[in-house]
Formats: structure tokens, C-alpha cells, sequence
């Protein structure tokens, strides 16, 4: 189907519905660019791993709080049978009688050191604190403790649960660790029991590979929050385009801008859908997000009054806030808590317990991306405790020293010294909230795209066959996408006291994230695809075929880029 190149307002707003419908409704389409390639295919099934056999030495632990033993048990026997093998300690035996906070953290340290020595090889220790934690600990076997740690300019002092993590005193983590910070068993079951779920009720949909991402205003003034921006979108480039991502932006003068009276219903949206991952990236709080202003007028970003909203469908995703405080778990409920306690919330969340730092967020969101996005790796403490290691220790690369370079400019990053400090101190500040053992379910199977040439001239068909290494038969949707920070269509202007304003920025938000210039959808069977997609004038340059195929519980994504060549002048 080609879609129009220029279309407008309420026009352009119907046309991306009905193109959702297409994709939900299963309706095969094919452009005008001819037959498709002769392609010869071998049916390749793909199943999702099975259970590995479990180590000979114990690489699950939970530390749980008295009142949660026998919820952390019950989670213990599930884990032995994905291939763990488990042990609970009760708080209070590890404690030995230890009524102050330090002296606390040193032997649940010194438990989990024991531990991970006896755990031969590479292979991780996860670690589960379950329970939650207040300032002040004297001594409450119905809590665990938190740490204080100290001495950076920036936060004098953070309570972290990394260094419980960090065995060596390197201040990086050498477990995979992560806290359910909670006080009941109904609690605990509440949100233990919604991550068994999760990872055995594995539903193939868009939401395997979609990532959404909403952000407030930078606050810097116009030219440095496009700079921002644009240091932004470079991250995103580096994500594989078999992944897709929205974005959704609290800045008017972007094409990913959202009205201040609509922004808060579109996030409930996005989580409510189903993705991989939804990363919030701003200001905020203790208990909420930052607002959004236009010329005097304000709204939430995330209205936190409607938390009963919540109500994540198909892939409840990762959360990631790139936020000051909105992890701060030991001055009561905070935001990321408050997640976690919804009935249909979350099941893992990284946040900050402190005040947290432009520069830092930065390095913390690329690596995540990396060790999530491009590693892959296989459980969300795995994806957490590497992304740590990598913002200190990675080689520097062209991006981030992009990074460094636009913080030269502030006084808090202006040199490499107080950048490191800078790093160390958010490995503390950042916590994972939920088990670290969570699997992160990825598409099983892959999708080898064989293009019949790489390069074609715009009017030209691309020609491709699609080897499926996964479902033999199911459902496929073939698409030819732009770059993510290409525009793909004609925005309409809009000005702030505009009639209907609203309806043009919404249609223009659709319009920016809509990066899909050509698409082919079907039923396939036999192992593969053959498939023909027009190209047009209108999207010249770098395009990226992207396939996606499911069937039952199984699926598989691949991609391959295609160079569209601007036709030759005709002669005179």
C-alpha cells in the first residue's frame, strides 16, 4: 500500500487509524512493483529456549524480610524450575542480631559474597531483596536495610542498593541484584506473581519490539533542548531497526510535541498498550513527573491521581525514568513503588533515589539501550548490572564523547574528573526494582532478508526473500521504513491560539512517529516470504526493510537497508 506523501490535520490523523486497523485486521496488501522474486525457502522452526539445568551451586538468592519468607519461597521453587537453583535466607538469621544499618549491609554483603564465590564460572548471581526499607534502620527484621554511601560532590549522600551489589569495593556492581520493596505477602505474591505470569504467557504482537518514550522539556532554552535533542536522536540511531519506537515529547516546537491537555491520557496510552520497554526522560520527584507548560498553560506530563488507570495489556514493558528521586524507596511510597503496587502496574522498574544529573541520565540511558537494545542480554538484572559496568569502564566511542563534549559547557561536567564522579555516583543512585532473574522475552526467531539489489532507483521495486528461521507458517508484516530521525511526511503548522490546534499537534505527532513509507502484509506458509515493495520519489535515501512474522506463540524479526536513488535528470 503507498501511502501519501502529503497529507494534513484531521485527514492525516484518519489515515494513520486506518493503518493501524490494516495491521490489526491482518489485511494482505501489495504495491503496484510488480511480481514478486523467485526465492527458494526451507522451513527453519525456532523454539523458545527450555529450561537450562540448574548450576551445582546456588545463583538465586533472596534475602527476604521475616513477614515475606513464605512469599519468597514460593517464588524460589518457580525460579528452580526455569533452571535456577535457589535459596531464601530470613533476614533475621543473616543480620545475627545487628541493629544498626552499616553493620546490617556488611553481612547481607558478606552472605552474598559467599555466594557468588562458591558459583563457578561467568555465570551471574541474582540477588532479590524482598522487602522495603526506611531511613533509619535500628534493627526491623520486617524491613531491609538500605545503604548510605557518600563523598561525591555532586550527592553527598545516596541510599543505594548497589553497594550491597558492589563485592569488591570498586563501587560497580558484581551481582545482578534488584529489591521488591515491599511489606506484606499479599504484596510480594501481587508482584512475583504478575512477573511468572509475564514470562510464561509470552503473546506475539507489535508489542514484542515496540519501545515508547516520553519526555519533559530540558529547560535549557530552545537552542541547547534541540541540541539535546538531536544528542538524543544519535542513541537512538544505534538501535536495531527491528526494533520501533515512538516518541512523545513535552516541547512545542518539536514534531513529536503533545497538547498539555491530552499528554497525560496519551502516556496511560502507551504503557497500556504493551511494549518491550517505556522510558520517561525529565524532570521530577518523589511522587511524580514534571508538568508540562505552553504559555501559561499547565498540565501533568503524568497525571499520578489516575495510577488506577494502569492496565498493561499483551507485554507489560520495563520502565526506565531517567528522572531525579522517583525511586526514592525509603521516604515512603514513592513513584516507582506505586507502580509496582497496581494490580495490572509493573514488574520491574530502574529509577534514582537522588537528584540525579543531565549528564549522567545520558550515559545511563545510551547503556541501557545497548546492553537491552543491541546485547540483548537475557534478564533485566543482567541488562541493569552490564549497563552499570559500561557507563564506567565501556571504551569511549564517538557518541559518547558527544556526550562529554555538549556537558564541557556546565560547570559540574567541565572536566573529565568531575565527569567520573559524576558516573560512580549514579551507579548508586540507580536501582532495579523487581527480580533481577525476570526474563526479558525477545522474539525467538530471526528473519534472514535477502535483497535482490541493494541499491535501486526511486520508481524501482525492492525485491526481497524473506527466510524465516522461526514459525514455518503465520502472519507476516513487511514494511520499508525512513531513518528514525527522518520526517516522513508534511507536517501542518500550527500556532498556540489556533482553533482545532489540538488536532493538528496530535496528527502531527502520528505523522513524525510514522516512519513506515511502504507496507505488505499476509499469510505466509513454507518457510519464507517473497515479497516486491514500490519506492517512490517522495522517500529517497536510506530505507530499512523491516519483517515481522508470528504465528501461536512463537515469532521472528529481521531487517536489511536499501539504498533509494534519486532518478537520473532526464538528458537534454
Amino acid at each position: 500500500m503507498l501511502k501519501e506523501a502529503q497529507v494534513s490535520g484531521r485527514a492525516a490523523a484518519l489515515l494513520c487509524v486506518v493503518n493501524v486497523l490494516l495491521a490489526a485486521c491482518g489485511t494482505s496488501t501489495q504495491g503496484d512493483g510488480g511480481p514478486p522474486p523467485e526465492c527458494t525457502f526451507v522451513e527453519d522452526p525456532v523454539e523458545r529456549p527450555a529450561a537450562a539445568e540448574p548450576p551445582a551451586a546456588v545463583d538465586y538468592l533472596v534475602s527476604a524480610a521475616d513477614p515475606l519468607v513464605s512469599a519468597a519461597e514460593e517464588h524460589a521453587e518457580y525460579r528452580d524450575q526455569t533452571g535456577r537453583r535457589s535459596e531464601v535466607l530470613r533476614l533475621s538469621a543473616v543480620l545475627e542480631g545487628a541493629t544498626d544499618g552499616p553493620t546490617a549491609i556488611e553481612r547481607i554483603r558478606a552472605a552474598i559474597a559467599t555466594r557468588r564465590d562458591a558459583l563457578a564460572g561467568d555465570r551471574p548471581l541474582f540477588v532479590l531483596l524482598l522487602g522495603d526499607a526506611s531511613a533509619g534502620w535500628h534493627g526491623d527484621a520486617a524491613e531491609v536495610p538500605a545503604a548510605e554511601v557518600g563523598g561525591w560532590g555532586w550527592a553527598e549522600e545516596i541510599t543505594s542498593d548497589n553497594a550491597v551489589a558492589d563485592l569488591d569495593g570498586d563501587d560497580l556492581p558484581d551481582v545482578a541484584l534488584g529489591r521488591v520493596p515491599v511489606r506484606t505477602a499479599e504484596q510480594a505474591e501481587q508482584v512475583l506473581g504478575r512477573t511468572r505470569d509475564l514470562e510464561q504467557g509470552y503473546e506475539p504482537g507489535p508489542w514484542a519490539t515496540r519501545v515508547n518514550v516520553f519526555a519533559s522539556e530540558a529547560g535549557f532554552g530552545a537552542v541547547i533542548d534541540s541540541v539535546i535533542e538531536e544528542a538524543g536522536f544519535a542513541a537512538v540511531e544505534e538501535v536495531p531497526y527491528d526494533v520501533t519506537i515512538s516518541f512523545t515529547y513535552a516541547r512545542p516546537g518539536s514534531p513529536y510535541a503533545y497538547p498539555p491537555a491530552l499528554f497525560s491520557d496519551r502516556v496511560y496510552e502507551l504503557m497500556n498498550q504493551g511494549s518491550m520497554l517505556v522510558t520517561y526522560i525529565g524532570h521530577g520527584w518523589e511522587e511524580g513527573f514534571a508538568s508540562i507548560e505552553w504559555e501559561g498553560e499547565v498540565a501533568p506530563i503524568f497525571d499520578t491521581a489516575d495510577l488506577g488507570l494502569l492496565d498493561m495489556q499483551h507485554r507489560v514493558p520495563l520502565l526506565l525514568f531517567i528522572a531525579c528521586l522517583t525511586g526514592s524507596f525509603d521516604t515512603g511510597d514513592s513513584l516507582t513503588e506505586r507502580f509496582l503496587l497496581q494490580p495490572r502496574g509493573a514488574v520491574a522498574v530502574i529509577s534514582s533515589t537522588e537528584v540525579s544529573h543531565p549528564y549522567a541520565n545520558g550515559v545511563m540511558t545510551r547503556e541501557i539501550s545497548v546492553t537491552l537494545l543491541q546485547q540483548r542480554l537475557r534478564t533485566v538484572g543482567e541488562v541493569f548490572m552490564e549497563a552499570k559496568r559500561r557507563m564506567v569502564t565501556a571504551a569511549s566511542d564517538m557518541l559518547r564523547e558527544d556526550l562529554d563534549n555538549l556537558s564541557a559547557v556546565d560547570e559540574t561536567t567541565r572536566t573529565a574528573e568531575l565527569r567520573q564522579d559524576l558516573l560512580v555516583s549514579h551507579e548508586h543512585m540507580f536501582n532495579l526494582f523487581g527480580d533481577p532473574a525476570h526474563v526479558v522475552a525477545y522474539p525467538a526467531g530471526s528473519v534472514e532478508v535477502s535483497l535482490e539489489a541493494e541499491e535501486v532507483v526511486a520508481g524501482e521495486p525492492v525485491r526481497a526473500c524473506l527466510q524465516v528461521h522461526g514459525p514455518a507458517s503465520g502472519h507476516a508484516v513487511v514494511t520499508l521504513e525512513t531513518d528514525r530521525d527522518i520526517i516522513a511526511y508534511n507536517l501542518e503548522r500550527w500556532q498556540m491560539g489556533d482553533p482545532g490546534r489540538d488536532d493538528v499537534i496530535v496528527a502531527n505527532n502520528a505523522l513524525a512517529n510514522d516512519k513506515v513509507v511502504e507496507v505488505w502484509q499476509g499469510d505466509y506458509e513454507g518457510g519464507g516470504i517473497a515479497v516486491t515493495l514500490p519506492t517512490s520519489t517522495e522517500h529517497t535515501g536510506t530505507l530499512h526493510l523491516r519483517a515481522y512474522v508470528s504465528e501461536g506463540s512463537l515469532d521472528a524479526v529481521g531487517t536489511a537497508e536499501v539504498s533509494v536513488q534519486p532518478p537520473a535528470e532526464d538528458a537534454p
